[in-house]
């Protein structure tokens, strides 16, 4: 039996130009993570790194809270997340021209605020179940089709799977979505349900897999480590 440890990246920088970068508050995530990896004695076997500055960012400021032992990190662009945001800001003003309540909503979300920060998580979930389920017209707009996302992340599960031995600890720095594609394909997940627990996982929050041979099971989702208070729990 091997352990495969799913980490979604610190808070990226959500407020900012440049959201692939971590906030202070995503930084102490990481540490306060790597602290508690420390104190356990956790030293993965093997790490791999999806392709983004968060992701990296993530790694490298939890491995600098561990002494020794760790390994130097494998980059792979199948960890990468879906691009769920862009299909979600490219649909909303194409949507609201013959749905009133999408309409309602970004008229509050653009309002701003916690009513407006409200009213966006209400559009994201909507249009990104569209988007699972096939009900978007994105033709010719260049998206990565969720069907695409899903498939490439199996293929990076798949790789850890073929590459790693027996009795193995992995760790993988990514996004909550490629989290929710390897739990949801543990669980026998369909598309829609699968995309739902993507908006649950909360960053830095750590998902393990169990597996031996082909067979995988999910231990738990969307653990939390001690961070020291509800203000550093964040879900952008």
């Amino acid at each position: 039996m091997s352990r495969l440890l799913l980490v979604r990246h610190g808070q990226a920088s959500h407020t900012s130009d440049d959201y692939d970068q971590l906030s202070e508050l995503g930084y102490l995530q990481a540490r306060r993570l790597g602290e508690q990896w420390a104190a356990e004695g956790l030293v993965p076997d093997s790490v791999y790194v999806g392709p983004r500055k968060r992701h990296r960012q993530t790694a490298e400021t939890l491995a600098a809270e561990i002494s020794d032992g760790w390994p130097e990190a494998r980059y792979l662009d199948g960890w990468d997340e879906h691009e769920a945001y862009n299909v979600v800001m490219y649909s909303i003003p194409r949507l609201a021209k013959t749905d009133e309540r999408v309409a309602e909503l970004d008229e509050r979300r653009q309002a701003g605020g916690r009513d407006g920060q409200r009213a966006y998580f209400d559009l994201y979930q909507h249009v990104t179940r569209l988007w699972v389920l096939g009900g978007l017209d994105l033709d010719g707009a260049g998206f990565e089709p969720w069907p695409e996302f899903r498939r490439r992340v199996h293929q990076a599960l798949d790789h850890v799977l073929a590459t790693e031995g027996r009795g193995k600890t992995i760790a993988v720095f990514t996004s909550s979505g490629p989290v929710s594609v390897a739990a949801g394909r543990a669980l026998e997940l369909d598309d829609e349900r699968t995309m739902a627990l993507s908006w649950l996982v909360q960053n830095i929050a750590v998902t393990e897999v169990l597996w031996a041979g082909e067979e995988i099971a999910l231990k738990s989702f969307n653990a939390l480590p001690r961070l020291g208070g509800d203000e550093l729990k964040t879900l952008v």
